[in-house]
């Protein structure tokens, strides 16, 4: 019993609920927002084109990439949604497109120890860290790793030249009006979260990519099915940091921080780690991707086919 406590207490947020300990709804339903930081960075659903792209990767690791964004990605995002952000903040840098990546820098904080979150849920960057410290916003997201992300989607910014001008004044300001935003974190809609298997949406899209990948493993067109992962320099969420929290305390108190390195490959992502759940027998990652090839036999799933007929012939050989 005191294990199954210690497993969800790693596994819900503040209200017992199976959510990121940032994502501080008390709600017990699915929640899901139209708008993500005020704005509709997606449209459209993923088309026959995408779907077709991905179909076209020559690797396994090129195929992951376009699954993980353009070929489902989307979907978790428009329809999860984020709120509660300050996004005049957000207006003051020039942050007006691609929102979705707020939360991602946000989580970035938070996994390096910058964002700290209290048993109530409210999430901030302790002032220990930031202005007690005698650290700005921008000084403090560039020690974070996050300017390279930030200048990419925030086009009203630029490095502070520390001459104190009003121009460099206002360009700290909206720096410092970044970070608050981000660090407050808001709530997020499930399907935006690692809890997005409670959304009835998730069953819907996740069956279909797996289908697509059946699809590319059975195709006579060379693929290469070596374990990997293509790197999107254009997302905030693939940073290489990996951070290590043993013996960092608790809650809000920021007197200790994670030590946090860069790696080419992040814990329980490689071929040989192990799930985490609790199967018959004990599964690898690559296990697992033996496990789902459509020459499985021993699957416990079938689909009827793999063609894709509402794409026309796209993805027929």
């Amino acid at each position: 019993d005191d294990e199954r406590a210690d497993v969800k207490a790693s596994f819900t947020n503040s209200y017992g609920l199976m959510r990121a300990p940032w994502n501080a709804s008390p709600s017990p339903f699915v929640l899901r927002s139209r708008l993500v930081a005020g704005s509709k960075p997606f449209t459209a659903l993923p088309s026959c084109d995408t779907f077709e792209a991905a179909w076209q990767s020559d690797s396994l690791a090129e195929f992951n990439e376009a699954m993980n964004g353009v070929a489902h990605g989307q979907v978790h995002v428009a329809t999860g949604g984020h709120w509660g952000v300050d996004t005049a903040k957000l207006d003051v840098a020039g942050w007006s497109e691609h929102r979705e990546q707020v939360l991602l820098v946000a989580k970035n904080l938070w996994r390096q120890g910058y964002v700290r979150c209290d048993e109530g849920g409210a999430c901030a960057c302790p002032a220990q860290l930031t202005t007690g410290a005698g650290k700005g916003g921008y000084e403090v997201l560039l020690e974070a790793g996050q300017v390279q992300w930030l200048t990419q989607y925030a086009t009203a910014l630029g490095s502070p030249d520390g001459s104190g001008s009003e121009e460099d004044l206002a360009m700290a300001t909206a720096w410092d009006g970044v970070l608050s935003a981000v660090c407050s974190v808001g709530q997020v809609g499930d399907m935006y979260t690692s809890a997005s298997p409670v959304d009835p949406l998730f069953w819907i899209i996740h069956p279909n990519l797996d289908r697509l990948l059946m699809l590319r493993r059975t195709s006579s067109r060379p693929f290469d099915e070596s374990w990997g992962y293509a790197h999107n320099q254009r997302t905030a969420s693939d940073t290489t940091v990996v951070c290590d929290w043993s013996g960092v305390g608790a809650g809000t108190d920021a007197s200790s921080m994670p030590n946090c390195t860069r790696s080419t490959s992040c814990s329980g992502h490689a071929k040989d780690d192990a799930l985490p759940v609790q199967l018959e027998e004990d599964f690898t990652l690559g296990t697992f991707e033996e496990y789902l090839h459509p020459g499985n036999l021993g699957r416990s799933y079938r689909y009827e086919n793999y063609e894709w007929g509402s794409c026309g012939t796209a993805l027929v050989e």
